[in-house]
């Protein structure tokens, strides 16, 4: 099996303690841009804290490790802003430190230490650390998984297997995706010519095991809960639709430059389409390809068939990253590969410093030009809202929509974990229709502090014995938009009627 090689001038440099503290430095300037940003949870994100208020095995639309991670570094720092996306952060350092192992092992330390660069810099995984999503933990299980495929390939035998199914059961519990892993694990063994003889050993069914073994849990929960979490996940595939969608397919291909970056996602192309036979020549790239194209290949006829959002495909840019990394440093292509680093840097910069930067471009803070619009003023009209329940500390809140509900939960003190969803169809599409609706039970029940975008929302009030509209809170972000919400006084709830 090959050997761990170590080559080219300044090797001390790419060791793994200079690469231990230039990741650090840059996680710590990620969660100091954080705090410096100022900005709130979006809903999302306040409904995965919600979630981690009661660990349990899922949810409604995800497994269970994004909340997990949320209440273990809640439970560290507190509840605020910056401790609930702190996991996001550590993840993606985890992930880059994974990968600069796997570029060291399979080629050198240069390469490793600029793998974990390309994979830390780039602009999605830049976007990822500001917001706590499944991706992350997806991420770094998959990288984590694929390092143990490499040592597989050094022959580490049965340990690394056993690894690699934790690994991937592990991901199988941050998010569903991660089961195309185990789709470019078979390619991998079919063709890789070092590791086409492992299907024939207990290694990869014992992996598939512990794997399973690992996801059991998740698995339970979804049982036990009609298969909710599935059911979501089929439905985001919105395969009913029209299935030629190039507009879709357009979008898609064109948000790749923007999370892999620009440079590093064309030469992933050159590579798989002008030079493939003499890349695949070389089977550390064929490992690498076999985990990076499969997947990136699948949501591209995604996008055409229905759509794919930006991030369906992150998980191709994590063997990707030490691809085009090795390519283009073997080949002395490093011009381009600094021109890319270069960029990637500024675009950091720019999304860390945004706050700052934005007056200097004429962008006001909640301005139509701002895309951080949505995750502003929420803070405020959460105390907007403690105040009412302060005055009517017997009404709970009801709210109409998830993402209002979601935000506010989180944002009104203290938290109101007694507030109801108004769910008059039945549907359950969401947590909060799953776990929170107002239902038969509450009939005669009352009062409520109705929060509502909706100015007259009459198929609401008239299903209350007494309604009176107590305040139009509005916080206003820019001259040229503000947040508001309208909030009743019910009491007597009748039922949804026939």
């Amino acid at each position: 099996m090959p050997a761990i090689r170590s080559r080219g001038p300044g090797s001390a440099l790419t060791g793994p303690v200079p690469v231990v503290l230039l990741l650090g430095a840059l996680t710590v300037w990620r969660v100091m841009a954080l705090s410096a940003l100022g900005i709130n949870v979006s809903f999302d994100e306040a409904q995965y804290w919600l979630w981690a208020q009661e660990p349990a095995f899922g949810y409604f639309s995800k497994p269970p490790m994004v909340a997990w991670a949320i209440a273990a570094t809640t439970a560290v720092c507190g509840d605020g802003e910056v401790c609930v996306k702190l996991g996001s952060s550590l993840a993606h350092f985890g992930a880059a430190l994974a990968l600069y192992h796997v570029g060291w092992r399979l080629f050198d330390r240069r390469i490793g230490f600029w793998s974990a660069l390309a994979y830390a810099l780039m602009p999605g995984v830049s976007f990822s650390s500001l917001v706590i999503t499944t991706d992350p933990f997806l991420l770094l299980f998959w990288a984590l998984a694929l390092l143990m495929l490499v040592r597989v390939r050094e022959g580490a035998g049965l340990a690394a297997w056993l690894g690699l199914g934790l690994f991937v059961g592990l991901g199988l519990l941050s998010k569903y995706a991660m089961v195309f892993f185990v789709v470019s694990l078979a390619l991998s063994l079919a063709w890789v010519p070092s590791l086409r003889g492992e299907a024939r050993k207990a290694g990869p069914w014992l992996a598939l095991v512990v794997a399973a073994l690992c996801y059991a849990p998740n698995l339970w929960w979804n049982w036990s809960n009609d298969f909710v979490s599935y059911a979501h996940t089929q439905a985001n595939a919105n395969l009913g639709g029209d299935l030629f969608n190039p507009d879709q397919l357009a979008e898609f291909v064109g948000s790749q430059f923007g999370v892999f970056g620009p440079v590093f996602f064309a030469v992933l192309l050159w590579i798989v389409i002008a030079r493939w036979r003499p890349t695949v020549g070389d089977e550390r790239y064929r490992l690498l390809i076999a985990f990076a194209l499969p997947v990136l290949a699948v949501m591209t006829v995604e996008s055409l068939l229905s759509r794919a959002n930006a991030n369906w495909a992150a998980t191709a840019y994590v063997a990707a990253s030490v691809l085009v990394t090795a390519w283009l440093l073997e080949r002395d292509r490093t011009r381009l590969f600094k021109a890319a680093v270069a960029l990637h840097l500024v675009v950091i910069f720019v999304l860390h410093n945004f706050t700052l930067l934005a007056p200097l471009a004429g962008i006001a803070p909640g301005s139509k030009l701002d895309p951080l619009k949505r995750v502003r003023g929420w803070d405020v009209m959460g105390d907007s809202i403690a105040g009412l329940r302060a005055q009517a500390p017997d009404a709970r809140l009801l709210f109409d929509d998830r993402k209002t509900m979601a935000t506010l939960v989180y944002y009104v003190q203290p938290h109101p974990f007694a507030a109801r969803m108004w769910n008059p169809g039945g549907a359950i599409e969401n947590h909060y229709e799953l776990e929170m609706a107002l239902g038969d039970a509450d009939v005669g029940a009352g009062p409520f502090l109705y929060v509502t975008r909706a100015e007259d929302p009459a198929a609401v009030v008239g299903r209350f014995e007494t309604a009176e509209r107590v305040a139009v809170l509005r916080v206003s972000l820019s001259e040229d938009a503000a947040l508001t919400l309208n909030v009743w006084r019910l009491d007597g709830f009748q039922g949804y009627g026939s």
